[in-house]
């Protein structure tokens, strides 16, 4: 342990040597860069792919990650949305007022009592690499791409699933169990 401590206070101060000059290489980089007024269209996408550290003519989208997002959207779109629509209408049966929030990767459902948000529920769906995570550098092209539902609550993230096991009557029925924990059911 006392290796460990060590190692790290020397891996800082190493960072803390290292830091000045980058700071220093930003900003005289950035002094010698044209005014933003001044820029065309083409230089801010440029400046911001540099950022993002991607080059003209390289693929913004890994290979393999097109379909696995594509396979996203289309789940929020056939699944979830056509859930949460379903779980509005008997809400509002109930005297609930609800909203519903759509994009292609998220779909939520607020419901409302006497115009305060009472309880909120959402899935997002994301697709990733498994190594993506560990070991970025080591990403193999023929390993797939998996995608899992996160379903987030008031609270911020509550429970992570694969995307296999949610389907329009699983939504409908984590919503209810979810919604009734809430309630003190």
């Amino acid at each position: 342990m006392l290796l460990m401590c060590v190692g790290l206070v020397v891996s800082l101060q190493s960072e803390r040597k290292v830091d000045p000059g980058r700071r220093t290489t930003r900003a005289a980089a950035s002094a010698t860069a044209p005014a933003a007024e001044t820029a065309g269209d083409g230089d801010w996408r440029q400046g911001l792919s540099a950022m993002l550290g991607r080059r003209s003519g390289q693929s913004a989208v890994p290979p393999g990650a097109g379909a696995a997002r594509r396979n996203v959207a289309r789940f929020i779109a056939d699944d979830v949305v056509p859930a949460l629509r379903d779980i509005a209408e008997e809400l509002e049966r109930n005297g609930r007022v609800v909203e519903i929030d759509t994009s292609s990767f998220t779909a939520g459902i607020a419901v409302l009592r006497d115009g305060q948000e009472e309880f909120s529920y959402a899935i997002r769906a994301r697709a990733y690499h498994p190594m993506s995570f560990a070991f970025s550098g080591i990403e193999k092209d023929d390993e797939p791409w998996q995608t899992r539902a996160e379903v987030i609550l008031r609270g911020g993230l509550h429970k992570q699933l694969p995307q296999e096991r949610m389907n329009r009557s699983a939504i409908r029925h984590d919503f209810i169990r979810e919604y009734g924990k809430w309630m003190g059911w």
